[in-house]
């Protein structure tokens, strides 16, 4: 099962398989025009794609566009927790 943390909030997000969004955390949120930078051709309408068995940490702010693979977890993020519009973690 995939757990959505209290006070989350997710816009336009596709969430596979058990994955985890951290409490407080946002994701899809930005500027929709800013395409992801490693697959222009498939992520530029606005949408973030989160990947099976990823995990947002909290309080994380993720833009519009952003690719998290599948197994993504904290260690994987910038420490300020935040990922741009088109990024990909």
């Amino acid at each position: 099962d995939t757990w959505i943390g209290p006070g989350a909030r997710l816009d336009k997000v596709v969430v596979d398989k058990k994955v985890v969004v951290g409490a407080g955390a946002v994701v899809g949120t930005g500027n929709q025009e800013v395409v992801n930078e490693q697959m222009p051709d498939r992520l530029f309408a606005g949408i973030t794609v989160i990947g099976k068995h990823a995990y947002i940490p909290d309080g994380a702010q993720i833009g519009r566009n952003v690719l998290i693979n599948s197994g993504r977890d904290e260690a994987d993020f910038p420490p300020d927790k935040v990922v741009a519009d088109g990024k990909t973690v």
